[in-house]
């Protein structure tokens, strides 16, 4: 097993934060990313055998989807053959094909952590006779030790030197507000607020209470009678209740201006979805319907 540490991409995080999806695959700026020359790397090292299973690891909101996205994205322009899934979208069709999928071809799976327990005792025996495997987890997953070419890199909290350069300014590191600018989604949340969210901002506690701002203040600043606190409690008892397999037809009336952020589609069946930018998020919401 070999160990890497990186530090997040901020350079690149920071200028296509809410545009990646957008990118030209033939941009190749992509290469200059921690993540592809980890993968150039791999393909070096195990040029013999073309056999590998990477796990990118990382607290929630540290980019490990960004990077999982700027992989696919250099593989694209690079014609590679994979197979990518997120987790949150895998289902029992998915779970067929990636048993199917012949040996040239590279698996990648983000968020192994967010995928449901009967998902993964299924794909844990696949996945093993797979000879090239990416995957991005929150924790190490102990199920994967016993394979053999196991590469894993963890992404590090931000460093001192790198909020200093890209805020402009001293935070004390022993603040709470420093504890989150250490992770690249609140830094990028808070690099782009106005002056004024930025001070409301600072003085959050923890990682639920900055989202609650960021998000109430999404909510009041194009609509003044909508009570951020009821949306927010009816928007997590979907997510609840979908994963209770519970189904709705109802259509929420959620603001345009977190469409980046929560968003509800409608299913094949008519039933409504809530689908959000991060599990961040969705975590956030959840609870605070629990809680209420």
């Amino acid at each position: 097993m070999i160990n890497y540490c990186i530090q997040p991409d901020i350079t690149f995080l920071s200028t296509t934060y809410t545009r990646f999806n957008y990118l030209s695959n033939s941009q190749k700026i992509l290469c200059d990313s921690p993540i592809i020359a980890i993968y150039n790397r791999l393909v070096a090292m195990t040029e013999k055998t073309k056999e590998y299973k990477f796990v990118l690891l990382g607290e929630g909101g540290q980019g490990k989807t960004t990077a999982m996205n700027i992989l696919q994205a250099e593989l694209l322009y690079q014609n590679i053959p994979h197979y990518f899934y997120k987790s949150s979208e895998i289902n029992s069709n998915d779970i067929d094909e990636i048993e199917k999928i012949s040996e040239e071809y590279l698996i990648i799976i983000d968020a192994w952590d967010e995928l449901s327990k009967d998902f993964k005792e299924e794909l844990l025996d696949i996945l093993g006779k797979k000879s090239k495997l990416i995957i991005s987890s929150r924790y190490k997953p102990t199920d994967f030790e016993s394979w053999t070419n196991l590469f894993e890199a963890e992404i590090q909290p931000i460093s001192k030197e790198q909020i200093k350069h890209l805020l402009g300014e001293e935070i004390e590191e022993d603040s709470r507000f420093f504890e989150l600018m250490t992770n690249t989604m609140f830094l990028l949340t808070y690099m782009n607020a106005e002056s004024e969210k930025k001070s409301q901002l600072r003085i959050a506690q923890n990682k639920a209470s900055f989202i609650n701002e960021n998000l109430s203040s999404l909510v009041t600043s194009k609509n003044d009678d909508l009570n951020p606190n009821i949306l927010f409690e009816k928007i997590g008892e979907y997510i609840v209740k979908e994963k209770q397999k519970n189904k709705y037809r109802e259509r929420l009336n959620i603001p345009s201006s977190l469409k980046y952020i929560v968003n509800q589609t409608k299913d094949e069946d008519g039933t409504m979805k809530i689908v959000t930018s991060h599990a961040l998020y969705s975590e956030f919401l959840q609870a605070y319907y629990i809680k209420n």
